[in-house]
């Protein structure tokens, strides 16, 4: 298997969810300890944070507090939604951070084809379309 996405010393770059529902690049750097927490963290605002996994080797980061420090995210939630397959009415605070993740568990830049979908779901989410 070839891998496209690959995880560098240099980082590698995510899909920032903002909480007014606008989405950017952000650049996931690797710290002197040799993982992306703290830059993960900053990237969501947060402290500590949760992995949300969804299919296709998706993952979301998002704010473990984010209920009690941030507001409702009604974009982000509706795009996890609608990628993971939740229900109505499921609810995350804050940014978010979407990756990519390998067979091994390590977090890696998204493929082209992971960002086609965070993107159309996250499209659909900003237009309110059931598509």
């Amino acid at each position: 298997m070839i891998k496209t996405a690959t995880r560098t010393t240099t980082g590698l770059i995510g899909l920032r969810l903002n909480i007014d529902g606008t989405m950017e690049d952000v650049r996931i750097t690797v710290g002197p300890d040799g993982s992306h927490v703290a830059s993960l963290n900053q990237a969501i605002g947060s402290d500590l944070f949760d992995v949300v996994g969804l299919p296709n080797g998706i993952d979301v980061f998002v704010d473990d507090e984010g209920l009690y420090r941030a507001e409702h995210s009604p974009v982000l939630s509706e795009t996890v939604r609608r990628l993971g397959g939740y229900p109505a009415g499921y609810r995350l605070h804050g940014a978010g951070v979407f990756v990519a993740v390998d067979d091994d568990g390590d977090t890696i830049a998204l493929t082209p084809a992971q960002r086609a979908q965070v993107t159309t779901a996250w499209l659909q989410a900003v237009s309110g379309s059931n598509a």
